[in-house]
């Protein structure tokens, strides 16, 4: 069997079989792919695209600062480490505030959409009565925001999702924090409980080959998370400023 991408093998692993499903991986860095197997004749200057056969094509694009926020904000702001088995359900399960720093949490500079890699993250809206919990959501916000980011270049390729799958590190560590995606995304997210979905992802790759009747294994869905709409509005405003400090990052 040839040699495959990983990012397929984890999109087939996650469940991610149909066009009208994306991939989401939640890990160090991040990504959102999709399967495609309609013609591209545009393609959006954020995404990437790679055939997989005749008749696909997987597009999608990645950040390099997803888990790493995680880890940069327990460390440099000194959040406990038993946070996430705590306050985080009330910190980021809490309605968005207006108040909360606006992060772009370019740590390793950027990757889709605008492949600036010398870009660095910034904090605005950081006063001095601001706490360590305000800006650590903030930050986690300025992630959900980068996916949206992709998101909605992937709305140009390929339209509006049917469903959204997600697994990785993130959903572990701070599970709550999957209330932010949903509201920026505006869509219910499927988290599923899969290990190795890469590894997985191969097997079901190989099962098309060797018996293209059979139907993979269903990916266990260990819970969906429904946006809320008047979140899903905050957050594509804030979208528009998050853009115009990118572009100083």
């Amino acid at each position: 069997m040839p040699v495959i991408g990983d990012g397929l093998a984890a999109n087939l692993g996650v469940g991610a079989l149909g066009a009208g499903t994306w991939g989401i991986s939640t890990a160090t860095s991040g990504a959102i792919r999709q399967l495609l197997d309609t013609e591209i004749t545009r393609l959006p200057s954020g995404l990437w695209a790679y055939r997989v056969d005749a008749r696909r094509t997987l597009v999608g694009s990645a950040m390099s600062d997803c888990g790493r926020v995680l880890d940069w904000s327990r460390h440099q702001l000194a959040i406990p480490e038993d946070i996430a088995a705590t306050d985080t359900t009330a910190l980021f399960s809490a309605p968005p505030s207006a108040g909360t720093p606006l992060v772009v949490p370019f740590l390793s500079g950027e990757r889709g959409t605008k492949w600036r890699g010398g870009a660095r993250a910034l904090f605005a809206n950081v006063g001095a009565s601001t706490t360590a919990e305000e800006m650590f959501r903030g930050a986690m916000e300025g992630v959900a925001l980068s996916f949206l980011r992709i998101a909605d270049q992937l709305r140009e390729a390929g339209g509006e999702p049917e469903r959204i799958v997600l697994l990785g590190g993130m959903t572990e560590a701070i599970p709550a924090w999957l209330h932010l995606l949903a509201d920026a995304l505006g869509a219910p997210i499927d988290h599923v409980a899969i290990s190795r979905s890469t590894m997985r992802g191969a097997a079901v790759l190989a099962l098309e080959q060797a018996a293209p009747e059979a139907e993979p294994a269903k990916a266990q869905v260990q819970r969906t998370i429904e946006p809320v709409a008047a979140h899903t509005e905050h957050y594509r405003e804030r979208l528009a400023r998050f853009e115009a400090l990118a572009d100083l990052a």
